[in-house]
């Protein structure tokens, strides 16, 4: 019977292909692929020649999906490919699925590697359920409005992101959710892949301390709300007034005394800075 297979592809490292999804690729007909230079290289990494690749993109998914609802009508199978992973998380395979179902042709997945997977997997988040937001809205108020929304119903979430909105996204975290624990992905088997345990206030230090940071592709996973982080951001939260605070700074400098408040309250050292430093300057030492 033909049948249209969501092929899973290596994120980086071409030994993660699978077996099944090795011979699949060999046994189709047609290779869909977002990509035909990375579907090129990976098949002749497998030392396969397909008779066919079709392109199937965003720009042209309309099309391809004709198309292969027509190569399925005429008896042919097909492997559809994303860039990477697994197809149907932000590409074109979505779409096409929906078409060659409502034509009442059959669908198969062939799993493997997932980046959604893969980065949870490293996340050490032991708790669901948890939310996949894709790639964030490229507008920045869009953007904030979704990350809000997160911040509210306190669910752990996952996302991918491009290289030149990295900086702009970690800043919005910092902003809408700082004590929150991060985990940011990058280049997951790859030769340069790097996986960073943080907070969403602290990564825009680590951003800017390594520019490395910011090259590559991403997948990043942001921890649940704690019971700490829709409370006010104040001193006065862990019941300590300031002639408390003036005599615990006493032989401290303001960051000595912001680490040791936030490892006693859980919340982030910089943001306890900024309120010894208001509180200081008010009582005028």
């Amino acid at each position: 019977m033909a049948t249209l297979y969501l092929v899973a592809t290596p994120l980086g490292n071409l030994e993660d292909i699978t077996w099944r999804a090795a011979r699949i690729l060999g046994e189709v007909d047609i290779v869909a692929a977002e990509s035909l230079e990375r579907a090129g290289t990976l098949l002749r990494h497998l030392g396969i020649r397909p008779k066919r690749l079709l392109s199937c993109r965003e720009a042209n998914r309309k099309r391809a999906t004709a198309d292969i609802c027509n190569l399925l009508d005429q008896g042919q199978s097909v492997a559809l490919i994303s860039d990477a992973g697994s197809p149907g998380l932000n590409d074109p395979a979505a779409a096409v699925v929906k078409g060659v179902v409502a034509a009442g042709h059959k669908v198969s997945p062939i799993p493997g590697p997932s980046a959604l997977a893969a980065a949870w997997s490293v996340a050490g988040i032991d708790h669901a359920p948890f939310a996949v937001l894709g790639f964030l809205p490229s507008k920045a108020g869009a953007r904030k409005k979704l990350l809000e929304k997160c911040q509210e119903n306190g669910w752990p979430f996952v996302f991918f992101e491009a290289p030149h909105r990295l900086a702009d996204t970690a800043e919005a975290l910092a902003e809408i959710m700082p004590q929150r624990g991060l985990v940011l992905c990058r280049e997951m088997s790859k030769l340069y892949e790097q996986i960073l345990h943080t907070t969403c206030l602290e990564l825009v230090g680590e951003l800017k301390q390594d520019p490395n940071l910011s090259r590559g592709e991403f997948t990043v996973v942001v921890d649940g709300a704690s019971k700490l982080e829709n409370k006010r951001l104040s001193l006065d939260d862990y019941a300590l007034g300031l002639e408390q605070i003036l005599h615990i700074s006493q032989g401290l400098g303001g960051s000595q005394l912001a680490a040791f408040l936030s490892r006693e309250s859980g919340i982030a050292r910089d943001i306890i800075y900024k309120e010894i430093t208001a509180l200081k300057n008010k009582a005028d030492i």
